[in-house]
């Protein structure tokens, strides 16, 4: 079984200074033992120097949650595309809503690290068993699996406190991938209809879209 790995990861997209340095240290902390709790491992991203929005330290709401996912759509030779729902709990069983841990809350993936391999996703506000849907699209099954399980989904949460600041937090999906049945609750949402609104939006938007 995979271990639980916190919400999670330290996010490096760019840093400098002293912040960098403070980031490197906790991002090299050795790995704790299984079933250790969370509390203390580093959860955010400092892409932007000390005096910014960006939080170092998570606020105690987000301390000890994790990151789920699953595929809800395999792949298939005629239709190479892949369904992926993503939720925070503490538990794969105890969800907890990311609308419960700030004011608002975006899920977005990283880059993708396998060519002609894209992904898309949506927030899900009313779904009781996911927070986000994601859509990956490739030329071939292999590769759209492979392609998800390498990318970082991630998470911003905006603190519900005066501050006002984002916390950036995730993990690749390999990492956080469970069974769907791991997860108790039934969905509440068509996500057929999900996925054509991702895409439609992707359309409109100028996305890049999957080459053949």
């Amino acid at each position: 079984m995979k271990s639980l790995l916190p919400l999670l990861s330290v996010i490096i997209l760019s840093c400098w200074g002293s912040s960098c340095e403070q980031v490197k240290q906790k991002f090299t902390d050795p790995k704790p033992p299984e079933g250790a709790q969370a509390d203390n491992l580093p959860t955010t991203d400092n892409s932007k120097s000390a005096d910014s929005d960006e939080r170092v330290d998570p606020p105690q709401n987000i301390i000890g949650h994790y990151l789920y996912c699953a595929v809800e759509k395999e792949p298939t030779e005629g239709n190479a595309e892949a369904l992926v729902g993503c939720r925070l709990g503490k538990s794969e069983a105890q969800r907890t809503p990311a609308a419960l841990l700030g004011s608002s809350y975006h899920f977005s993936p990283g880059n993708v690290p396998v060519n002609r391999v894209v992904a898309y996703s949506k927030d899900l506000a009313q779904d009781k068993r996911y927070d986000a849907l994601f859509v990956f699209v490739g030329p071939t099954p292999q590769l759209v699996l492979e392609g998800a399980r390498g990318t970082l989904i991630k998470v911003r949460i905006k603190d519900s406190k005066a501050t006002g600041g984002d916390v950036l937090v995730g993990s690749t999906f390999g990492d956080a991938e469970r069974s769907p049945s791991s997860f108790p609750e039934a969905s509440s949402t068509d996500y057929a209809q999900a996925r054509n609104e991702i895409m439609t939006e992707a359309q409109k938007s100028g996305a890049p879209l999957p080459t053949p």
